[in-house]
């Protein structure tokens, strides 16, 4: 009985932590979009939910964040449709959490490296297959400028959105990564043969 009261405690504390990453994840794609920014900002706390909780949480808030953000644009039908990328964004630093490998800073820097080819990939082919290579958004001046240059629509997309998204996820990563080593205990059971754990060398997070 005990068992279960925790079990939902917990299932009701995740769904509410997912609901507020999704709605925090709109407000700052409209804000930034609002500003007229060639970012994002969309993913930030998918990728703290994904490091918490694992990678179903993680794409669930990334698919959420994206239905927000098109309540706050009118359902427009245009952000709806990166749900994909950012769902991928959990994906990515869930697994990787899971698996022991989103602990330290340099976890971090593989991982940012990891989601700004994985999200720049996607993005890209959502753009040129969807909208047929143009958003009309920020981002989209910068692929026009390289196309110009006599880069091909696919490949200025794709270089155009690897910078753009090293910028981007950044805060989501290093705030995930400043999260489980600030609170540990809490989230995702990880493996803890880390070789930067705190069992393998003797030394808390706060001595290194």
């Amino acid at each position: 009985m005990l068992d279960s009261v925790t079990d939902t405690k917990r299932l009701l504390g995740i769904t509410g932590a997912v609901l507020a990453a999704a709605a925090l994840n709109g407000a700052l794609n409209w804000g930034v979009e609002t500003a007229g920014l060639p970012i994002f900002l969309d993913t930030t706390f998918t990728i703290v939910i994904a490091a918490i909780f694992g990678w179903l949480p993680g794409m669930i808030t990334g698919v959420l964040s994206n239905v927000f953000a098109e309540a706050l644009f009118g359902f427009s039908g245009y952000v709806i449709m990166f749900a994909p990328v950012n769902a991928a964004s959990g994906l990515v630093i869930g697994l990787m959490r899971q698996t022991g490998r989103f602990h330290t800073v340099a976890d971090g820097i593989l991982g940012l490296i990891l989601l700004s080819f994985v999200n720049a990939l996607l993005g890209t082919l959502i753009v040129n297959l969807v909208f047929g290579g143009s958003t009309r958004q920020a981002i989209d001046m910068v692929v026009t400028s390289l196309v110009l240059t006599g880069q091909d629509i696919w490949s200025a997309a794709l270089l155009t959105r690897i910078p753009v998204n090293l910028v981007d996820k950044a805060p989501g990563v290093f705030l995930a990564i400043f999260l489980i080593r600030r609170w540990p205990a809490r989230g995702v059971a990880v493996p803890t043969a880390h070789p930067d754990d705190r069992s393998r060398d003797g030394r808390s997070d706060d001595e290194r």
